[in-house]
């Protein structure tokens, strides 16, 4: 996951290799949330999001090297567990 910082907002991209994963969003302390989208998921979405029908919403806290949270499919609520583990 990269961090960057546009017109003094941290901007958050990355990429996971589950189905061609990536993910965008904004950072605000330890909380990211954003978009992720796939290749295919268990949902397809009735609209596309960066060309994929497959789609949704999370929020992710950092947890020292672990980022943890919750997802959703589309517009959806965050129903999912998700979590990530830092790799040097």
């Amino acid at each position: 996951m990269a961090v960057g910082c546009r017109d003094g907002i941290f901007v958050v991209t990355g990429t996971y290799a589950f189905r061609d994963g990536r993910m965008s969003g904004t950072r605000s302390g330890q909380r990211t949330t954003g978009f992720w989208m796939q290749s295919l998921s268990n949902r397809r979405c009735s609209t596309e999001r960066e060309g994929t029908a497959y789609w949704g919403r999370y929020e992710l806290t950092l947890d020292g090297d672990r980022l943890e949270g919750r997802f959703g499919y589309c517009e959806g609520p965050l129903e999912m567990p998700w979590s990530f583990k830092r790799v040097p």
